[in-house]
């Protein structure tokens, strides 16, 4: 089982304060499924990720990609928020202040940028995917450039936050 999905399940039940009797009939499987999922024994099938995702309100990549519990939170009113908008900054972010962008870190901003690019609901914006593109068609020094004239917008405060 991916490491990923049994740390998203265990944080989504910590969130939610969901048993595992409570998520397995969410989920339409019995408790013990749910605790293998925990224990990390076995993978919940699709269709029980994506009925969790949908009961939650959350992207199903929520449950499945390494981290992706990292940005949802539950509202006052007891919904549940994926912050996908702060989750694609971060990521930006932390390719454009690094010194070595090595291809692990283009390999995750790329996959990234494509889920929300395929997303009904993206977060990310055609502008902000076409920076992408453009960032990554761009030499060393050309990054270095970018990097600093980013840095330099977001310092100055004159550009405010989205």
């Amino acid at each position: 089982m991916s490491k990923a999905t049994k740390e998203n399940i265990t944080r989504l039940l910590e969130l939610s304060g969901y048993t595992h009797e409570k998520l397995g009939k969410v989920c339409n499987v019995q408790r013990s499924t749910v605790s293998h999922w925990v224990a990390g024994k076995s993978e919940p099938r699709m269709g029980a990720v994506q009925r969790m995702a949908r009961h939650f309100g959350i992207d199903e990549t929520c449950i499945t990609d390494p981290n992706g519990m990292q940005y949802v939170s539950k509202t006052p009113d007891g919904h549940y928020r994926d912050d996908r908008d702060r989750r694609m900054r971060d990521a930006l972010m932390l390719l454009l202040s690094s010194d070595d962008v090595g291809e692990g870190v283009l390999s995750q901003l790329t996959k990234t940028a494509m889920s929300y690019r395929t997303s009904a609901d993206s977060g990310l914006s055609q502008d902000e995917l076409d920076l992408v593109t453009i960032y990554r068609r761009l030499n060393g020094p050309g990054r270095e450039l970018a990097r600093k004239m980013v840095s330099a917008l977001d310092r100055s405060g004159d550009y405010g936050t989205d």
